[in-house]
């Protein structure tokens, strides 16, 4: 399928923060994953890597109900914006939905309170540590691959030599110099310590040290005590946002 990259960059250059995910989406090694469908006014990305896969929309809402058409009868996630609610409820059939809120890197004054624990950079080699603190929690990233360990940015809290948290990133764009942090999870018995506000804080110095320059992150807006945590080193809440599950309707 043609991509017409220039008009997808000029339509996600409209809001880089809200679309930072999708113009990671267009570095090279993500294209047999993705299939754009784009109008003047809005796009859709179905990102066909994850299962279910995921819908990603922006753009104008009438835009988005026409472009809606194009979506193949399955299964999705979603991540859309409030004002595309009425149209992505016209064509699926909604079983959950949650409210975000995406923030953005702002304040290279941010920073962490004291404390005992280091964080170390993680790579490849740590793959099965990694996978071994993920196991058995039904909190944990359920949208991690391996390849993020290889592409982009984690760091970890060891106890001996078991893992017991651990942030990294989603994306990370060398081109469009942007990231998102993801994969944030603590072992149950270390919470409330400070390890991801550290871990986190210690993957947002690299990017800004590889010269990163819009640094993105999803969070529920119930959890008051992660946006609180993420604001303490330096983010601040950009937008609001939904993401959910749902039956595509062909009627």
């Amino acid at each position: 399928m043609n991509v017409n990259v220039e008009k997808i960059e000029r339509i996600l250059a409209a809001d880089r923060v809200w679309s930072a995910y999708a113009l990671a989406d267009l570095e090279p090694e993500q294209a047999a994953f993705c299939s754009w469908s784009v109008a003047d006014d809005a796009l859709i990305l179905n990102y066909r890597r994850l299962d279910p896969p995921v819908l990603f929309t922006h753009g104008t809402p009438s835009g988005i109900a026409t472009l809606l058409s194009k979506i193949p009868a399955g299964r999705y996630q979603f991540s859309i914006r409030p004002a595309h609610l009425i149209p992505i409820s016209a064509a699926f059939e909604i079983d959950e939905m949650f409210e975000m809120w995406r923030m953005v890197y702002t304040d290279r004054a941010g920073t962490i309170g004291p404390g005992g624990l280091s964080a170390e950079r993680l790579n490849a080699g740590n793959l099965d540590d990694l996978q071994d603190l993920f196991s058995d929690h039904p909190d944990a990233p359920d949208a991690f691959l391996e390849s993020q360990l290889d592409l982009g940015v984690f760091y970890g809290v060891y106890d001996h030599d078991r893992l017991m948290a651990v942030s990294g990133t989603h994306i990370l764009s060398k081109h469009y110099r942007l990231a998102a942090i993801g994969n944030v999870f603590t072992d149950p018995a270390y919470r409330g310590k400070g390890c991801a506000t550290l871990t986190s804080y210690a993957v947002v110095q690299e990017l800004l040290a590889n010269g990163v320059e819009t640094i993105v992150l999803n969070v529920a807006k119930a959890n008051t005590a992660a946006v609180t945590a993420y604001k303490r080193i330096g983010f601040q809440t950009y937008c609001e946002f939904l993401e959910g599950y749902g039956k595509r309707i062909k009627r």
